[in-house]
């Protein structure tokens, strides 16, 4: 038997053609967004070894690996009594059995097929994405990230604050490292116009610095080595320690 499959991402328009490793409930007109499931709709067409397309029932198995020969599947799912007309089948991958949340953080994914009582198909065909998933790569709204290592505006909201939880009670809401002994390295805060920035970073003496606007002249430092918070001379007030 031979297999030429691909990965469906349209709505299954019957359910005749398609196999579902387990029942699926009753499906809602509305669906929130974090009830979309963890799965996807793998088609393909089936032939006998002669080229004819194959027709009736069959056990198909599916895995899942990150190499395109040997190696453990990382994902692994049998289809029972699957029907096959005209060589053409689907199954819904993920139904029954969870897809691990991490799988799709591989970034080369490949496709083994078992029809039994064959041995597995090979090659092993490898999972691409169709052209719309590849926008997901650099996200233009994240309701949710793991990690964001380029965010060119954070919120943009000015009907509410912007709220940071932090994971434990040792652990931090938000965890800065100043890049450098200089204004802008850690934090700068500013007006709405612009006209007025402070800046505020840990230098590597360990102490707590704080800059005016455009870091020229620095007002406020708390040191590590004494304990202390002290006003710099510069700033006409008087100097406090504690």
């Amino acid at each position: 038997l031979v297999v030429i499959g691909m990965i469906a991402v349209m709505m299954q328009s019957g359910r005749a053609a398609t196999a579902y490793a387990s029942d699926l409930a009753t499906v809602s007109a509305e669906t929130n967004i974090a009830d979309i499931p963890n799965a996807f709709s793998y088609q393909g067409t089936l032939r006998k070894a002669n080229g004819d397309l194959a027709n009736g029932t069959f056990n198909i198995t599916l895995n899942i690996y990150d190499a395109v020969t040997g190696g453990t599947a990382l994902h692994s799912e049998t289809f029972n009594n699957v029907v096959v007309r005209n060589g053409n089948f689907g199954v819904v991958v993920g139904d029954a059995k969870a897809i691990p949340a991490n799988l799709f953080d591989n970034a080369n994914l490949y496709v083994g097929l078992t029809v039994a009582p064959d041995a597995e198909m090979l090659p092993r065909q490898r999972l691409f994405p169709v052209p719309w998933a590849m926008q997901a790569d650099a996200a233009k709204t994240a309701v949710s990230a793991t990690t964001a290592e380029t965010a060119n505006q954070l919120l943009n909201n000015t009907a509410t604050n912007l709220i940071l939880n932090r994971g434990s009670d040792n652990g931090a809401a938000l965890a800065i490292s100043s890049s450098a002994d200089s204004y802008g390295s850690g934090i700068t805060m500013a007006n709405t116009t612009g006209n007025v920035t402070y800046g505020t970073y840990v230098g590597a003496d360990g102490n707590w610095h704080f800059y005016n606007t455009g870091g020229n002249t620095e007002l406020l430092q708390f040191r590590k080595s004494d304990n202390q918070a002290v006003f710099k001379a510069n700033v006409n007030a008087p100097k406090f320690t504690g």
